[in-house]
């Protein structure tokens, strides 16, 4: 009747809870079930503290011994279990034995994590200072060079996360760090290419610059304004091509490269005509100064040496270089600047 099965299971669990003799397989069974299950979560609850305070450890910075402070909880584990269950029946014993095992490397597994990703900003800033390095030796090679210095970084960082791996079930794709590094690499191909546009335009403005200057202490042609357009855009032409070239090895996308060159050029242009506006604003100052270096030098750049020279030819001096910068100011108050297009420039 029911009364007596209730009866029954009554007395069996009443034996396994008392820990009384048990006499046959199924009380051996139960019990086993219930201890081990017993000893397996009182082993949980008593490093969930430890595991915990590891986690947060790991977190918050990188640890020389990890491996060893994993194994150390993971063996006061496995040791407490196999000393308070070895003797219960052998079936369970494993079977609870395996889950024990499973749920601590799982839970372990977030410390792990915690580890890969305070190795990783080492790895990527190590990463990122030799691509510098070597983009600085040889730019026209951008991609080549960061492929295989990312190649080899990934690989370091690979035999890294191994060191410290204790499971082989912790499985880590390499591959999910890629975009990380490829980030660094797009952020440094824009950082160097800004620094090659900064570089260019700042040359081409002091070349241009150089160039007014020889253009005033060499000639005084009616047309100086022409002539400076004309070596303005020679200039431009001989630096912007060899550049448009190398910043074509970057893999830049060619529209965005013609944007790159039509805001150099324009940087260029606007810096220029605020040199000019203030060279030619006010021609007289820079009349003065032309006088003052033709009359005191000679053409070969010598001071003169008055006491050798006739009072008529002094005269002469005076007469010619005044008319030279009389002209020289008409040329400065009528010069503009020619923009250079673009296209002209490749």
């Amino acid at each position: 009747p029911t009364s007596a099965l209730v009866d029954y299971c009554s007395g069996i669990w009443d034996t396994i809870f008392n820990q009384k003799d048990l006499n046959i397989p199924n009380q051996k069974y139960m019990l086993a079930v219930l201890r081990c299950n017993e000893i397996k979560n009182e082993i949980l609850n008593l490093n969930a503290s430890s595991i915990n305070d590891l986690n947060i450890l790991t977190h918050n910075r990188l640890i020389d011994d990890y491996k060893k402070s994993v194994m150390k909880i993971y063996d006061n584990s496995i040791n407490y279990y196999l000393k308070n269950c070895k003797d219960y029946q052998k079936e369970v014993f494993e079977d609870i034995f395996k889950d024990l095992d499973t749920q601590l490397r799982r839970i372990f597994f977030p410390s792990f994590t915690n580890q890969i990703n305070r190795i990783l900003p080492t790895s990527l800033k190590f990463f990122i200072k030799d691509l510098e390095k070597d983009i600085e030796k040889k730019s026209v090679d951008f991609q080549i060079i960061a492929t295989n210095i990312k190649k080899k970084h990934l690989e370091i960082l690979k035999l890294k996360i191994l060191e410290i791996r204790i499971w082989e079930e912790w499985e880590i794709q390499i591959s999910e760090f890629e975009e990380q590094f490829d980030n660094l690499i797009e952020n440094e191909k824009s950082r160097y290419i800004k620094k090659m546009i900064d570089e260019n335009t700042k040359i081409l403005e002091n070349l241009i610059q150089e160039n007014f200057a020889d253009i005033i202490n060499k000639t005084n042609s009616v047309n100086i304004w022409l002539d400076f357009n004309i070596t303005t855009t020679e200039i431009l032409i001989s630096k912007l091509r060899p550049l448009y070239i190398d910043l074509s090895n970057f893999n830049i996308d060619i529209n965005i490269l013609k944007e790159m060159f039509f805001e150099l050029e324009s940087n260029v242009f606007i810096s220029t005509s605020n040199f000019l506006n203030k060279k030619c604003g006010d021609p007289s100052n820079t009349a003065i100064d032309y006088f003052k270096k033709k009359f005191n030098y000679d053409a070969d750049g010598h001071p003169r040496a008055w006491k050798n020279i006739q009072e008529e030819q002094i005269e002469d001096i005076f007469k010619t270089i005044r008319k030279e910068g009389e002209n020289l100011i008409t040329n400065l108050s009528n010069i503009k600047l020619i923009n250079c297009p673009i296209k002209e420039c490749k």
